[in-house]
């Protein structure tokens, strides 16, 4: 059951970003279906990696985060998924930690998602 729930807050991310980039946007005001708008939000995010950098990053958060998503629903060898799924939030929290602000990582709970992630790491295989 917890390994649905951390996988279905990690799929829709990564639907939702750059795996659809001709897709349409549902909020209007800000469309993170859009590959333009993907890119600028991970440059912003990585301010200290090389700007020919940010279409591989974009491109590997993405497919770190479904394939995750996909082996937390699973639940093969969930422990390691679950450890890996948060160590991709942690770093995630702590680039934004950096470069927005630590308002950003609270507003969307990237702290309280990695450390689910690490409580699901610690209790797989438990009964």
């Amino acid at each position: 059951m917890v390994s649905s729930a951390s996988a279905g807050g990690r799929l829709p991310l990564g639907r939702g970003r750059s795996i659809w980039p001709l897709g349409s946007c549902w909020s209007g005001q800000r469309c993170l279906g859009r590959l333009a708008a993907l890119l600028d939000y991970v440059a912003k995010l990585n301010w200290f990696a090389p700007p020919a950098s940010t279409p591989i990053l974009a491109w590997a958060a993405t497919v770190a985060e479904v394939v995750l998503g996909i082996g937390l629903l699973i639940g093969w060898q969930l422990r390691w998924f679950a450890l890996a799924a948060g160590l991709l939030l942690l770093s995630f929290a702590i680039t934004m930690t950096l470069a927005l602000g630590v308002k950003a990582p609270l507003d969307f709970s990237v702290f309280a998602a990695a450390g689910g992630a690490f409580l699901l790491a610690a209790s797989a295989g438990t009964a």
